[in-house]
């Protein structure tokens, strides 16, 4: 089984690929989070758990380590094989390290994990904007390159993969940048509008975790307490009705995997 959390699609998309080569089934965490089942037993002699998370601030989604500790205790350190799959827009930072204490605070063991280069979606501060749509495309055809290989590493086992791209000043990223990101730059005070909503609703249907609620054009979005930052909303909204962060800027929109989901 794959267990994944995607905001914009990107994540979704790896995990969907590497589910199909690998003959793995696939469930949202965010449709789990209340009832999260025991990895599943495969037919060989191992458990197997693959994990797919978007990295927001050079980290793991709040979403995402709620869902590791929400996990049953391992039977054994080792009895599973555990890979993970990181999503991101140029680096991880040292998210990997982070993940793997997680998971060892519940008695697994990550045994093989990949990062993947994919369309930038963060835009919440100046200087951060989407790629233009040659970056993007040559990142989607990198990524397809990669994934055979990870499948292969996957269905054979190999453990002590670290296949990530942790990019300069990674402890610093994921370490003191990570908490002042997650404290003053993540959250629903990060959004504002422009007033022109037309309830289309395309940003409630699309947010993963159903924290967004549209009742009449004049009011506009609201955004609730469970907001993980993903944008989401911003990137899906046909108008560029909503802006997001300090600068409050109309930047680029992704939409390449969103529009398959709405």
């Amino acid at each position: 089984m794959i267990y994944y959390f995607s905001g914009t699609g990107n994540t979704r998309w790896v995990a969907e690929q590497v589910s199909r080569a690998c003959g793995l089934a696939l469930r949202n965490v965010a449709d789990c989070l209340d009832d999260v089942p025991t990895p599943e037993r495969n037919l060989q002699t191992e458990e197997i758990l693959g994990l797919a998370f978007p990295i927001y601030g050079w980290t793991i989604p709040k979403v995402a380590e709620a869902f590791i500790r929400s996990l049953p205790r391992a039977e054994a350190q080792g009895a599973y094989y555990v890979f993970a799959l990181l999503i991101c827009g140029d680096d991880i930072g040292r998210a990997h390290e982070r993940l793997a204490m997680l998971l060892a605070e519940k008695g697994y063991e990550l045994s093989a994990v990949w990062s993947f280069s994919m369309p930038n979606t963060y835009i919440g501060l100046p200087f951060f904007d989407v790629d233009n749509e040659e970056l993007a495309a040559r990142k989607i055809k990198s990524t397809q390159e990669k994934l055979p290989r990870v499948a292969q590493q996957i269905l054979c086992r190999e453990k002590g993969v670290v296949d990530v791209v942790p990019g300069s000043f990674s402890r610093w990223k994921s370490g003191w940048l990570r908490q002042f990101f997650y404290r003053f730059w993540v959250g629903p005070k990060m959004f504002s509008t422009r007033h022109r909503c037309t309830a289309c609703k395309r940003c409630e249907k699309v947010c993963p975790l159903h924290n967004i609620k549209v009742e009449r054009p004049e009011m506009g979005p609201k955004w609730g307490r469970q907001c993980t930052f993903c944008l989401a909303c911003y990137h899906v909204c046909p108008i560029s009705n909503i802006l997001v962060g300090p600068s409050r800027a109309c930047k680029g929109r992704y939409t390449h995997f969103l529009e398959a989901a709405t």
